[in-house]
């Protein structure tokens, strides 16, 4: 049954008109809208996505738009949109609910910077005329950046210290910036290298195939090669075309998505560091304190430390 989710449901504290949660979906997301602005981050999995889009002025649906979500995908979803999730696979996104309350004491300065207005105002209103919603794709340094936002604003609002409420929209509206920048980037990027190509549908699918490989794998040693018989393609092939497709490489995504999934385990379990590093494809646990200080600035104990109800102090750490 369809739903419209009003924004008392959803905003709880009165000070702030903004909620992030980080959510696991194992089952299909029935369609529903809101009242409010949703921004939606992929972490990691895969799914369908349905959007069915409303005409100014009228209450009835248009023909839904389908596409497909693979990790680094973000967009918006604007009021009175609905949308639905179908056939979702190992999939874990960041919903980033909020009013123009959280943005206004800033929003003419925001509207002047380059590429936050055709993001947050001016695209979603030409959806209807049967554009397809706009998504970015986040490289590997912005995925970073929109996590290490989302996790500061989570952490100010369970915090609730004196001035969370002004932390947290700072956090908020630097998350906004780098969308912005990577919408400006990604919108002046030559067409023949960010457009679909002839084929782009069978290439996406053969794209989906390997990160769903990825996924199901990370954990064992993986070869360049094995992971491109998936897609049915050569090794060089695969990596241009994935490339073309995801804006890294297949090593760097399978490098970032070894990243994420230790810093979940230091996150939510007491298991040691050694442990965690094999335990998500890393040879040994030096390798893996060395490529995750490179990424974080901290070592993986150092950072395990920091994290909101981290475990227990007499957990190993080796």
């Amino acid at each position: 049954m369809e739903e419209t989710i009003p924004a008392q449901r959803v905003f709880k504290r009165p000070q702030l008109a903004l909620d992030v949660s980080r959510v696991p979906v194992s089952w299909p997301v029935q369609d529903h809208g809101h009242e409010f602005q949703e921004i939606v981050y992929v972490e990691r999995g895969r799914a369908t996505q349905e959007v069915s889009l409303v005409a100014p002025g009228q209450t009835r649906k248009g023909r839904p738009q389908r596409y497909d979500l693979i990790p680094g995908d973000c967009f918006l979803i604007a009021p009175g949109e609905h949308h639905a999730f179908i056939a979702p696979k190992a999939l874990v996104v960041w919903n980033i609910l909020f009013l123009p309350s959280v943005y206004a004491p800033e929003q003419e300065a925001l509207r002047a910077i380059p590429g936050l207005a055709e993001f947050l105002f001016i695209e979603p209103m030409f959806r209807h005329e049967g554009r397809a919603v706009a998504k970015l794709h986040l490289g590997v340094q912005e995925r970073a950046r929109m996590v290490g936002c989302l996790e500061s604003i989570r952490g100010e609002m369970a915090a609730g210290e004196d001035g969370w409420v002004s932390a947290a929209r700072a956090h908020f509206i630097t998350m906004l910036i780098h969308l912005a920048r990577t919408w400006k980037r990604q919108q002046a990027a030559p067409r023949g290298r960010a457009q679909p190509q002839a084929g782009a549908p069978a290439q996406r699918q053969a794209m989906d195939a390997a990160i769903g490989f990825m996924e199901e794998h990370y954990g064992e040693d993986l070869s360049l090669g094995t992971i491109a018989e998936q897609a049915f393609l050569s090794p060089h092939h695969f990596s241009e075309t994935f490339k073309r497709h995801c804006g890294i490489p297949p090593w760097e995504f399978l490098l970032q998505m070894r990243l994420e999934r230790g810093k979940e385990l230091l996150r939510t379990s007491t298991r040691s560091v050694t442990d965690i590093a094999l335990s998500v494809g890393f040879g040994d646990s030096s390798y893996f304190a060395r490529v995750f200080k490179q990424a974080t600035g901290l070592t993986p104990r150092a950072w395990r430390a920091q994290q909101p109800g981290a475990g227990p102090s007499g957990a190993s750490q080796r």
